[in-house]
């Protein structure tokens, strides 16, 4: 695999915004580099992982790096339109599909530093990753230092687990939203699928990530999403941060074989087991039953705003920590946006009392929430740009602009300050936030999370 290292990874416009998609494509699989990060093994890192070499600021490119293989969107398309003759959901011919790339690599005899750096990901842990270098990962390898392999030294089966265990699959949609997109004929072909990253497949997990990873085509581009002190371990979450302490806690036992032992588990864990003595016994009461509430008990609008009612009356407790907050409405988001998009979507006009009380006290909470342990995430630039287009229709809207000004240039600031986390120095350019805020709202807008409004939200 030809690459080329970059010489400015904070410059990532040239990866994001190419109006020619072959043409982008094909500059972002010959990109890579390597920021101030290195593998180790330590005893404060689980098995092995990526630290920092020296301190990192929230927004500093940590690495960019191509998909080592990756299952080729046009090949996995006409499989998909013919799957009555080759049965298997979207997710399974997307697997196939990369398991015969991964094959064809290893029958290429120039191309076994590509097969040694998937080949690395087969039973990684403490004992075999000491002797691994950043050059083997990304596939950059000397041919000599490679061990050779052949199909018959593994099966589909481990090609498969590799796959299962390291490979990122789309982006911001499930295979399940896409499948049923090309079901309704829709135009919309997601510019990847899944794809092996070995060495962004060195980071572990946590539930309070402090970096943040975007793709270009087939390739990762990750920035750092809060400061880190040299030696601190990098870390990003497996899951979305929008799930509640009980749903993550099954989702990582059962398909990722840990249970997160994070600050926020450890916080969450203790709270929804015990209560706070301070809540009255009603709340309480009402706090076990929504323990006992998935996401499709509260699929109808009074449900959801009953169920915000009980979650900000439990968070008024005065024995619950700033942080603690944060962390259970962060778990709750899904609802919060649930019914905001809903509520979004009721207004037939534009009430600026009923824009600003849910901008007031639905996205502001969640904003701050996200800022303090999931920032720049995907879901907190989506409460971000509403916020911002909630401001902006208040300040269009009423006669007294002197009045919200402010708020139209906080809410600005805030998208800013985000994208600066998200894109690097795209952040420092008005002009670049803006193409930053088009490539998310065209990210978000095939996320299956705000619909669109009567006023244009995302």
């Amino acid at each position: 695999m030809k690459s080329h290292k970059l010489e400015d990874p904070f410059d990532i416009s040239s990866l994001l915004f190419q109006s020619n998609e072959d043409d982008a494509n094909a500059t972002t699989r010959s990109c890579y580099y390597v920021g101030p990060v290195t593998i180790t093994n330590t005893a404060a890192v689980s098995g092995r992982g990526l630290i920092a070499t020296r301190d990192i600021a929230a927004g500093e490119c940590l690495f960019v790096t191509p998909a080592t293989v990756f299952a080729r969107v046009e090949t996995v398309y006409p499989r998909w339109v013919s799957r009555n003759s080759q049965p298997g959901t979207l997710e399974e011919i997307s697997e196939q599909v990369l398991i015969e790339e991964m094959k064809s690599l290893i029958s290429n005899k120039d191309e076994q530093a590509t097969v040694g750096s998937f080949m690395t990901l087969m039973g990684a842990s403490a004992s075999n990753t000491t002797s691994l270098s950043i050059a083997q990962l990304l596939g950059r390898g000397s041919d000599e230092a490679t061990t050779s392999f052949t199909i018959n030294d593994i099966s589909d089966n481990e090609l498969l687990q590799i796959i299962r265990r390291n490979a990122f699959g789309p982006d911001f949609v499930t295979y399940l939203s896409i499948e049923q997109r090309w079901l309704d004929h829709n135009t919309y072909i997601p510019r990847r699928l899944l794809g092996l990253f070995p060495f962004a497949a060195m980071i572990n997990h946590s539930c309070v990530p402090n970096a943040v990873r975007v793709f270009a085509g087939d390739t990762m581009i990750a920035h750092a999403c809060d400061s880190i002190k040299t030696g601190q371990e990098i870390v990003w979450s497996y899951l979305p941060p929008t799930q509640p302490y009980p749903q993550r806690h099954a989702t990582l036992r059962h398909q990722h074989g840990f249970v997160c032992q994070c600050r926020r588990c450890t916080n969450e864990a203790e709270f929804w087991n015990t209560p706070p003595a301070s809540l009255s016994i009603l709340t309480r009461d009402s706090w076990v039953r929504l323990c006992n509430r998935t996401l499709d008990d509260v699929c109808v609008q009074e449900a959801r705003s009953a169920t915000i009612r009980i979650l900000e009356d439990v968070l008024q407790a005065k024995d619950i920590t700033n942080e603690t907050k944060h962390f259970i409405r962060v778990g709750f988001a899904e609802i919060y946006i649930s019914y905001l998009n809903y509520a979004l979507q009721l207004t037939k006009s534009v009430e600026v009392d009923h824009l600003d009380h849910l901008l007031q006290r639905i996205c502001m909470p969640l904003h701050l929430s996200m800022a303090a342990c999931n920032n720049a995430s995907t879901e907190h630039l989506s409460i971000l740009h509403v916020c911002y287009d909630l401001i902006g229709t208040i300040h269009s809207a009423t006669k007294e602009r002197h009045l919200t000004v402010n708020k139209l240039r906080f809410w600005t600031a805030q998208v800013q300050k985000a994208c600066m986390v998200r894109y690097g120095n795209l952040g420092n350019d008005i002009e670049s936030v803006r193409k930053a805020m088009q490539h998310t709202r065209a990210v978000l807008r095939n996320k299956d999370g705000f619909a669109q409004s009567t006023h244009g939200f995302i």
